[in-house]
């Protein structure tokens, strides 16, 4: 088979990648630009995106959440963009089933450092909810302020009982906050949210997230995003192949200095072959790698596992190619 009768249609998957890549990128790019968005002045923070959905999806946000503490930020720990409220922390995960918020369990956290007395035992008696899956009770004024504020959503299980602490506060402990009881609050306000996000903030946040206070907000990614592509689709054995990569952060702007390993997982051999660009992505967010074609046979499909790394950021992308003659 004559391999000319093939350019043009390698030529035409290139550019065609190229073109879809461009389209996509313009795209989310309006997108960003109209993604919801509040500062406030209280604190100098703002929420935006997913942050801003999930905060608004409350009741009354400012009595389940507080307000926020910090702007979205990248915690090195996990790798999650992560936000604090004075209630509540917040992590956005982005899998293959899409984006969503996850609060994290503080109220969990902190109830395994406590050290109180139980005040009522689990029961189902009148004034009270009986949870069966943690065999805990919710009772009174706090079942009340439970049922008002969307507790099943925001608060989760309960994980305690009601419970005497120290300088003689009555708290309970659920999965994602606590409650206290206030008795010198105005009437309908005794019963108020702590504010644990502050509190594990400033224990143990403070110093370590990479946040908006560290410029990461201004051009900085807080996520990446990563494309490859082969020059040619088919290619014949014990010839060369191109592959280009591209690196995107979070507003689909390049990002330069981008470090790669490519994977190459070619049939019929043990492990994969590891490749190295020559050079880190460029101002384009470009990185380029030639590397040889074995002598494989034909129709055979080689996979593409590109590994990209940015500071504390990782991401991974495929592609393929198969020998044609």
């Amino acid at each position: 088979m004559n391999k000319n009768n093939h350019k043009p249609f390698r030529k035409t998957v290139f550019w065609v990648c190229i073109i879809l890549l461009s389209a996509v990128m313009i795209n989310s790019s309006v997108r960003a630009e109209t993604e919801p968005k509040e500062t406030f002045p209280e604190t100098g923070y703002s929420i935006e995106g997913e942050f801003y959905r999930y905060f608004y999806s409350a009741k009354d946000p400012l009595v389940t959440f507080g307000y926020p503490i910090t702007n979205a930020c990248i915690d090195p720990k996990t790798g999650f963009k992560t936000q604090y409220f004075q209630k509540a922390r917040f992590e956005l995960i982005e899998d293959f089933s899409g984006s969503y918020i996850k609060q994290t369990k503080l109220g969990l956290f902190f109830y395994h450092k406590e050290t109180g007395t139980d005040m009522l035992k689990a029961e189902k008696s009148a004034g009270c909810r009986y949870f069966a899956e943690t065999d805990k009770s919710v009772c009174y004024a706090f079942l009340s302020f439970y049922d008002t504020y969307q507790g099943d959503t925001f608060l989760g299980l309960p994980v305690s009982n009601m419970m005497r602490i120290e300088n003689e506060r009555l708290v309970q402990y659920f999965e994602y906050g606590r409650l206290e009881w206030r008795p010198d609050a105005p009437e309908g306000q005794h019963i108020a949210m702590t504010d644990l996000g502050k509190i594990y903030y400033d224990e143990f946040g403070k110093g370590t997230l990479v946040c908006a206070e560290n410029n990461i907000l201004n051009g900085q990614p807080l996520k990446l995003q990563a494309y490859a592509f082969v020059t040619d689709a088919l290619v014949p054995a014990n010839s060369t192949q191109k592959l280009y990569i591209i690196v995107l952060d979070q507003n689909y702007q390049p990002v330069e200095g981008a470090m790669m390993e490519v994977l190459l997982h070619i049939p019929g051999k043990e492990g994969p072959q590891s490749y190295r660009p020559p050079m880190d992505t460029d101002n384009h967010g470009i990185a380029i790698l030639e590397f040889p074609v074995d002598n494989l046979p034909v129709k055979a499909v080689v996979q593409i596992e590109v590994n990209v790394r940015y500071k504390s950021l990782q991401t991974q992308t495929n592609s393929w190619f198969r020998i044609w003659w």
